[in-house]
């Protein structure tokens, strides 16, 4: 079905944005109105978490973007399209130039406005249907001049519906993800205690006394003149990077490759299941534990590896005590003081020292987030086919095939 195509500005009373007080000669204030930012929406809706706040004098001088309930906002500069439709029970709130605020005349329902702005119909036409386009800024007269599909109310009402169902399905497999995330990370607390306070009084040694007693038990991947960026070909022996390196997780982002000539020279930094791997700058400290299937490939430069004596720690401990002890992650970026960046070395790590529980115990834990992380991964299946329904919806729904 075909319906009429209009553009926002024929349909909105108003398209602005907001003003920064500070630009003005107004300042922000410990309470009061809140004051958006785009880290202000988050999935899709509006946080409060960590919003400013302007007082009533500031908000009259920027009445031109006060907030009102169902105003569709969307981000502007910076991270560009992330929106959401004010709730009702919204306070009364302003914001900054790098929100833009659109308020609808009644024939348009906000919320099915909302979900078009997330299609791939708004992306094309955002960016002048360059696909890959990139953009730093949205301007006001873009905005004004996007062409809506226009169905009657009641449609859109109905459309809106239906995707804030299948929406709502997938946020829930969010959560329950978090949750599991938020679980392990309590039981491992609750268990051990914080490795660096230490409250639980456990015996306490350097990594290096729980590492394998052979050369390059601790090692950091090739730097400088051993592996050069020409030396980098389409195929052949992976090289894992810090983007393969998530909290507790090994992910197979793509990796950079080798000959296996170059991979002879370096064998030295080759990566074996259960060594557990270490971002060493970035973000700092980030760690997970090499899987059993992981192939023949070596270390890249911004990676450190541990190859645990497994009597002593086991790897998925290491792992969870340096993603989840704050105080084990600044005394990490505490050991290498003078640098711009920070930057882990083999030293550093060999010195840390960390609390070691009953081997029993760990093994315990072990067990807990194995089983854990299997009720993870069937949620993670579930949100990845809630996420193609959505989609598949929000790509139907605009021509009419609902």
């Amino acid at each position: 079905m075909k319906w009429q195509r209009v553009f926002v500005e024929d349909v909105a009373k108003i398209v602005t944005k907001g003003t920064t007080p500070t630009s003005i000669g107004f300042s922000f204030s410990k309470e009061g109105i809140p004051f958006l930012r785009v880290n202000n929406i988050q999935d899709g809706k509006i946080n409060l978490g960590d919003v400013l706040f302007i007082d009533s004098k500031t908000d009259q001088a920027l009445a031109r973007s006060r907030i009102l309930k169902k105003d569709v906002i969307i981000s502007i500069a910076g991270t560009i399209g992330k929106t959401a439709v004010i709730p009702t029970n919204a306070p009364a709130m302003n914001c900054n130039q790098a929100l833009a605020i659109i308020r609808l005349h009644n024939n348009v329902d906000p919320y099915y406005f909302n979900h078009w702005l997330n299609t791939g119909d708004a992306f094309r036409q955002i960016t002048g249907s360059k696909v890959t386009a990139t953009i730093s800024n949205l301007s006001l007269g873009c905005i004004k001049k996007l062409k809506i599909p226009l169905p009657p109310i009641e449609e859109q009402r109905r459309i809106a519906a239906i995707l804030d169902q299948a929406d709502a399905i997938r946020r829930k497999r969010q959560q329950a993800i978090a949750l599991t995330d938020e679980l392990l990370r309590s039981t491992f607390l609750e268990m051990f205690g914080d490795p660096v306070i230490n409250p639980k009084g456990w015996e306490v040694k350097k990594l290096e006394e729980v590492a394998l007693k052979r050369k390059g038990a601790i090692k950091c991947g090739p730097f400088g003149s051993q592996l050069l960026i020409s030396e980098f070909v389409k195929d052949g022996i992976p090289v894992y990077g810090i983007d393969n390196v998530q909290k507790n997780e090994f992910v197979w982002a793509k990796p950079k490759y080798i000959t296996t000539e170059k991979y002879e020279q370096l064998k030295s930094f080759s990566i074996q299941d259960e060594d557990v791997l270490i971002s060493r700058t970035g973000t700092v400290g980030r760690t997970c534990v090499a899987p059993p299937d992981i192939p023949r490939s070596i270390l890249g430069p911004n990676l450190l590896k541990v190859s645990l004596n497994t009597n002593k720690m086991l790897p998925k401990y290491l792992s969870y005590a340096l993603n989840h002890s704050n105080p084990l992650i600044e005394e990490i970026k505490r050991m290498s003081p003078g640098a711009t960046v920070a930057v882990f070395n083999t030293t550093n790590l060999k010195a840390l020292r960390l609390t070691i529980p009953h081997i029993n115990l760990q093994s315990q834990f072990v067990n807990f987030t194995e089983n854990v992380e299997l009720t993870k991964q069937k949620e993670s299946n579930y949100l990845t086919e809630s996420n193609n329904l959505f989609n598949s919806l929000l790509q139907r729904a605009f021509k009419g095939q609902l």
